[in-house]
């Protein structure tokens, strides 16, 4: 796996993670330039290649935070300056935002981790530091039954429509694996699914320049006759499928940072070529759900659309995120040239995590999604996926 030699030691920021792993890279390349060399040469040498590497870092900070700054926020939501941002000189359009408490409904067992906490706490997050008022609000509306055939068999849409027993007394069915269900899990799983097709037409049609859609129940674990993982409708699949039908959408890149492979996403997708899927996940040692090999790249007209990053490790943190971005997904991402992105944005992988057992940092989730908006003229869209924490 793309992993840096000398991984730092423990460090305070994303940044000085990433610098410490520049400047160990550039005293290597010194040394081996200078092998010739005097001692005092090479030390020399060395000293200078690590200013340089600490330099072009600190750049790169100060960089990032002048793009992500927000500007000042709208009066109204919703209102024309809303969700501003300055990047590379020119202006960023609005930021969309969808939500809805109806996805609260769907409440399993006591202390199951796929709780309505999730997204209460996000919404709640949002709210406290101003930044739904700098947004544009999205309709949360239902998945149509059309949307959610270009994934899914029409036997799986009955089945997540009328597996809960009304007449039975237990308010929550079936709880004891991954799924439960109950009278509200149908609606909250359309709910999720069509708040994401909702977030995706809105930045493919230039209403938005970017969005972000708190749902829940997840989705990139949910085959396409199957729900597993938390998951009943795969929301970024569909969500996918049905932009390609919209005007000027040829290619979408759908990036899953989830701690999980998201095997549902590659079992709908995987001899697809409209869409590219790539995953970064930790695999190996019983680790759920077990797909998501190296050797797993599509098939048919599919073949080379899937990418899998698989971790075989576990407590990798920012460097080694963004090492995988260098050397393998920035260049493949380049190459396809998407159209739109969409980003599966489980949170599993930060620190702390309970499951995910990573080290990703939120800086290090802002490097990434600043990777990603320098794709596809910026138009990108995160969907909540897991993050337990």
């Amino acid at each position: 796996k793309p992993r840096s030699k000398r991984p730092p030691a423990e460090s305070t920021s994303a940044f000085a993670a990433f610098r410490e792993v520049r400047r160990e890279e550039a005293k290597e390349t010194a040394a081996s330039d200078a092998e010739s060399a005097s001692a005092e040469a090479i030390a020399e040498a060395e000293d200078a290649a690590a200013a340089a590497a600490a330099t072009a870092v600190d750049a790169l900070a100060v960089d990032l935070e002048a793009k992500a700054a927000l500007g000042p926020a709208a009066a109204n939501k919703g209102g024309a300056g809303a969700g501003r941002a300055m990047r590379d000189g020119g202006a960023v359009g609005a930021v969309g935002l969808v939500y809805s408490d109806i996805m609260e409904l769907h409440e399993g067992p006591p202390h199951h981790l796929e709780c309505p906490a999730r997204h209460a706490a996000v919404v709640a997050k949002i709210r406290k530091d101003g930044l739904e008022n700098r947004c544009v609000a999205l309709l949360a509306r239902l998945a149509e039954d059309d949307e959610l055939l270009t994934c899914h068999s029409r036997a799986h849409i009955d089945t997540v429509g009328g597996t809960f027993d009304p007449v039975s007394r237990e308010t929550v069915q079936g709880g004891h694996g991954d799924i439960f269900w109950t009278e509200h899990t149908a609606r909250c799983a359309r709910l999720a699914t069509g708040s994401t097709c909702e977030a995706v037409a809105a930045v493919a049609t230039g209403e938005v320049h970017r969005a972000l859609a708190v749902v829940r129940p997840p989705g990139h674990h949910a085959e396409c006759q199957r729900a597993m993982g938390f998951c009943f409708y795969n929301n970024t699949a569909v969500a996918a499928r049905t932009a390609l039908q919209l005007p000027g959408v040829n290619r979408v890149l759908l990036l899953d940072w989830d701690v999980h492979h998201g095997n549902g996403i590659q079992d709908i997708l995987y001899d697809d070529p409209t869409v590219m899927y790539i995953s970064l996940h930790r695999y190996g040692n019983g680790f759920y759900p077990g797909t998501g090999g190296m050797e797993e790249v599509g098939k048919g007209a599919g073949t080379g659309y899937t990418v899998n990053v698989p971790w075989g490790d576990k407590g990798l943190g920012d460097a080694d995120y963004l090492a995988a971005f260098d050397l393998v997904i920035d260049p493949i991402t380049r190459a396809f040239a998407p159209d739109l992105v969409i980003v599966a944005a489980g949170f599993d992988a930060a620190e702390g995590d309970p499951l995910g057992g990573m080290k990703v940092s939120d800086q290090g989730y802002a490097l990434m999604t600043h990777r990603l908006t320098q794709l596809a003229g910026g138009r990108c869209v995160a969907a909540l996926e897991g993050g337990y924490g």
